[in-house]
């Protein structure tokens, strides 16, 4: 265990931490992080020493709230390429990934793309949805623990 530990979502990160100053909290670990906007991870990735971060960009995109035509004058502005550093194309953890020291060329049939370290063995659904996820998404990378390959979801009685 690891204390203190706090949970929060990045929304209420200013509210929690706003008076805290750079690199004032040990670690950071940020969860789904292909889930989660680039700018609405950087309050709390500014104020850690140190982030663990933490998701699949291929599973659920970030969710963009807002207009199409905001974002893009935006990165006009300031003069970036959406596709990299804008979600949905960009999520924390893509760019986590392209900051990574550690690196890993993750090749699928669709393509190959860098990512910092690559989690292939999976844990969290079971077939069939394991079987399709792999197919479409992962050209068949995944591997499933041999205890999770025979288990059923919930017992039948």
């Amino acid at each position: 265990m690891v204390v203190p530990t706090v949970s929060t979502t990045f929304a209420s990160v200013r509210t929690m931490f706003g008076d805290l100053p750079p690199e004032s909290i040990g670690w950071l670990l940020v969860d789904e992080a292909g889930q989660a906007v680039p700018q609405a991870a950087i309050g709390a990735i500014m104020r850690a020493k140190r982030s663990i971060v933490v998701g699949d960009p291929l599973q659920i995109p970030p969710v963009v709230s807002l207009p199409e035509k905001l974002n893009a004058a935006i990165c006009q502005f300031f003069n970036i390429d959406p596709l990299e550093w804008s979600a949905p194309t960009a999520s924390t953890q893509t760019l986590a990934d392209q900051a990574s020291r550690f690196k890993s060329t993750f090749i699928t049939d669709a393509g190959d793309r860098e990512v910092g370290l690559p989690l292939l063995v999976h844990r969290r659904c079971q077939n069939p949805m394991f079987d399709i996820s792999n197919a479409i998404a992962y050209s068949g990378k995944w591997s499933m623990p041999s205890d999770l390959k025979n288990r059923i979801l919930l017992d039948q009685h």
